[in-house]
């Protein structure tokens, strides 16, 4: 009996000019930063053909796609970035000290989140095409809220607050960063979500803030004397 061979198609996948068709459609009119990531995913899909291959009768196997769909996340994270440090400015065109005050932190980490927000209708619609497993979609959504997180402990002038947040993270998951994507989807299998719904879980709660700590913030925008008391998480 010859090995299986890993690297054939387990599942239909869409064909690389439907998903061409589907992000010209869907990306102009998005930010610079989500356009350009997600024009790069198309390119990519469309040069995964091999050559001497008729385009029109190719279907890109599933190893081939999910490289390519990790390169789109890391592609995602840089975009939230340079989206995040644009509206920042924006929102502080007095300009701002760095480290960052708690206020200007909590003010990066929304940037972070709405940035991300930008990019989900395409990838919502390259999940309904079949190009992004839902799982692979909720892996991307967790990793922005994850890196989002990260990056606003990381520019935080107020390090006796980080590591009170890293202590608090530790004691509740197990990790001074917070949960893993794995042990959020076990969580909701465990609860007796589908796959599908452990997923839709974690992609919509991506974008959620904590209301309270949304509240307090437009609190100490009026009295700065109360910045020390800010969470961001």
């Amino acid at each position: 009996m010859e090995p299986l061979d890993r690297t054939q198609n387990i599942q239909p996948t869409p064909h690389p000019q439907a998903i061409a068709r589907l992000v010209e459609e869907q990306t102009p009119g998005l930010s610079l930063v989500a356009r350009t990531a997600f024009e790069a995913y198309s390119h990519d899909v469309t040069n995964a053909t091999p050559g001497g291959r008729d385009l029109a009768e190719y279907n890109i196997s599933n190893s081939q796609l999910h490289s390519i769909n990790e390169d789109l996340k890391t592609r995602i994270t840089l975009g939230c970035m340079a989206g995040a440090e644009e509206k920042l400015n924006a929102m502080h065109p007095e300009g701002f000290a760095l480290p960052m005050s708690n206020l200007v932190t909590r003010d990066f980490y929304h940037c972070w989140i709405q940035t991300f927000a930008e990019f989900q209708p395409t990838l919502s619609a390259l999940n309904t095409l079949g190009s992004l497993s839902t799982k692979e979609y909720a892996e991307i959504a967790f990793e922005m809220r994850h890196a989002a997180r990260l990056e606003a402990r990381g520019q935080m002038a107020d390090r006796t607050a980080v590591a009170a947040l890293e202590r608090r993270d530790l004691a509740t998951y197990g990790h001074k960063d917070g949960p893993t994507f794995q042990s959020l989807y076990e969580r909701g299998i465990a609860h007796g979500l589908s796959e599908e719904a452990a997923s839709r879980r974690i992609i919509d709660s991506s974008t959620r803030t904590n209301a309270i700590a949304d509240t307090f913030i437009e609190i100490v925008r009026m009295f700065p004397i109360l910045d020390s008391l800010i969470s961001f998480d």
